[in-house]
Formats: structure tokens, sequence, C-alpha cells
């Protein structure tokens, strides 16, 4: 698996590449003593050498991607950057199951290769998948933007991106909720974001989450309206950036900011909103409480 740039056709090698179509099952070249099909296009995952030699990858795919995300290995990770620490661990964590892999004997002789992954990730770390902190994020370490790995249970792949409620501002608030939340990594790239978020849907069910919750955005919102000079002299270009940008990432569920103290006062406090119920029982998503000064 090369580091400096990105695999276009992963193969399946036994000492030479195997022919045309024969792609191997992650994003990388994958080398055995296989037993391949005659015309060298595929293995039959039925035939025990070729089972044990694809168990055997994905084992050793799964320890490094544990290496990799282990910050208490930091002299052994020297030669390599965080971003491509973070690549090759979403390359060697999410695992297919390509036409190149048949079973002659019949489908019980399929592996389920993605499945394995996240087992072997659970079984050598100890914890379930979902509780695994193999997922590269964007944080906030000593006050700066960084890389660090979390669990797949608080990763949100994606968000309402504007001046106010960027990628800071979400990696900073958002793990201060309970539980904490982490955007994934940008720099993995939309390619690699498409291949992980499957998996993570597939092997984290009910805890990986494609966007913040209403809920989450909300209570992010509320932190970062307390972060903003109110008083007698409020700094009313950020409130009025805030306020700007609070419809858009709030429009899935802006009745979630009922209760949270988002509201700049004309008197300089900043209040709760409320969420008024309607007698036909819908929500009007309304923020209200005393009169906004921006």
């Amino acid at each position: 698996m090369p580091l400096d740039h990105e695999i276009s056709s992963p193969r399946l090698y036994t000492f030479l590449p195997m022919g045309e179509g024969a792609s191997a099952p992650f994003q990388g070249h994958l080398h055995g003593s296989f037993f391949p099909s005659s015309n060298r296009k595929a293995l039959d995952a039925g035939v025990a050498l070729n089972r044990l030699l694809l168990n055997q990858a994905v084992t050793l795919a799964a320890a490094s991607v544990l290496w990799l995300a282990d910050r208490r290995e930091g002299r052994s990770h020297a030669a390599l950057t965080a971003v491509a620490r973070s690549k090759a661990s979403v390359d060697l964590l999410v695992w297919s199951n390509p036409s190149s892999l048949t079973a002659a004997k019949g489908p019980g002789d399929r592996l389920d290769l993605p499945a394995l992954s996240a087992a072997e990730i659970a079984r050598l770390s100890g914890r379930e998948f979902g509780s695994a902190p193999v997922i590269p994020c964007a944080v906030m370490l000593g006050g700066l933007l960084s890389v660090d790995w979390r669990r797949p249970r608080d990763v949100r792949a994606t968000f309402e991106a504007s001046t106010t409620f960027d990628l800071s501002a979400v990696a900073k608030h958002g793990a201060t909720l309970s539980p904490p939340i982490a955007s994934l990594l940008p720099e993995l790239m939309a390619e690699r974001i498409a291949r992980l978020t499957p998996f993570l849907r597939q092997h984290a069910p009910n805890l990986y989450r494609d966007r913040l919750t209403p809920l989450e955005c909300a209570r992010i919102a509320a932190e970062v309206a307390g972060t903003l000079r109110a008083g007698k002299r409020p700094a009313t270009s950020h409130w009025t950036a805030f306020y700007r940008d609070l419809p858009s990432f709030m429009k899935e569920g802006p009745e979630s900011l009922a209760g949270l103290r988002v509201i700049l006062c004309d008197d300089g406090t900043v209040r709760a909103g409320r969420s008024d119920v309607q007698t036909d029982g819908d929500v009007n998503a309304g923020v209200k409480s005393g009169h906004a000064a921006v």
C-alpha cells in the first residue's frame, strides 16, 4: 500500500499480478500463495488455503489499523504524517467482497470480508467495533485543529458548514457534548469517505451517523453563542454572522433550540428560546424570548 499516491486498481497477487479483473478486497494490493482459478482472474474462497490466507490478511490489516490509530505508538509512527496514517488506516479497515472472490461449492463458502474486518477490530481491541477508536477525525488538540482517532459511535460524516459553524467550531464544541462527537477528517477525500461511510452504517448501526443530529447541532449552537460577547457592548458583527448562519446549520430541526440560550436581547442578556406547539399538532420552530438585539 503506497503512502505517496492512491491505488487506482487494487489487485490480487500470487507472486505475480493476477489477471485483469482480479480486484483486491481492500484499497491496496494483496499478495499470497493463493490457489487461483485457471485463468488467474479469481480466487475460490471455498478452497481451504485461500480461505486461510484471506482470514490472516484481514487479521493483519486489523492489527495495522489499531497500530496506526494508537497515539502511544508515537515514536514508531515518526515516518508517517497524521494524514498519511489516517488514509492508510481507512484503506486497511474497509474491506469489500469483490467478484474476484468466488465460492464454487456454494454461498456458504464465501467469506464476508467487511464483517470479518469489523469483527477482528473488535477481537483485537477487546471492545465492540462501535466502541473501538479507529476512525480518523478532525479534533482540537492543544487549541489547534488536529487529527485523532475516535469511536464509530462518536463519528459524524458531515454537517452544514459556514463561517460561524466551521470545522474548528464543530471539533471544539462537539467534544464538550455528552456523548462527544467528532467529524470525519476532510483530508480523507470524497472517494475514501464514500467507501468508509457505508462500512460504518453496516457495522456500527444506530451508532455512527452520516450527519449531526438536530439536538447535537442545537447544543453546538448554544456553545458557540456562549463564546460571543454580550452585555452592554455585544460583539454585534459576530452575533449577526451567528444568526445569518444558524438557519442553515439548524435546518433539519430548529425546534431543538428550545430551552437553549441563543437569543441576544435588547438588554444585552442571552436568553433561552422556546418552541410553540400549534393546535393542529405542527411544531412552530420558534426561538422566542424578549427582543433580539441583532
